[in-house]
């Protein structure tokens, strides 16, 4: 959900006061940022796949959606290594940068 800033923003039905001072925020109250930016070991939500329409559909066909959780397995200069369902996947810088994710999320 992204509103712009001064709007009331309702998450889980209450208004929030942070959703509403910061357009990228996701679904769980919490702020986005991209995924080359977190640390090895974070869980994390995919929020939104930012770039142009062959990366996006190059990143679908990986299996990585809006809604996705994944775990940053490994991260180096060049790009990162993330894990989903099992699954691993190797992903340079650039595409990483146009990954927005929900940090803090909570395992179920």
């Amino acid at each position: 959900m992204f509103m712009g800033r001064g709007k009331q923003v309702r998450v889980n039905g209450k208004v929030n006061e942070k959703a509403a001072r910061n357009p990228r925020i996701g679904k769980g109250g919490n702020p986005c940022e991209p995924l080359s930016t977190c640390r090895t070991g974070d869980d994390v939500r995919i929020v939104e796949i930012e770039g142009d329409a062959a990366l996006k559909r190059r990143l679908r066909h990986l299996g990585l959606r809006p809604g996705k959780p994944l775990r940053v397995r490994q991260k180096s200069p060049a790009g990162m290594v993330v894990s989903s369902h099992g699954l691993k996947l190797a992903l340079g810088k650039d595409a990483a940068e146009q990954i927005l994710v929900e940090t803090d999320i909570k395992k179920a």
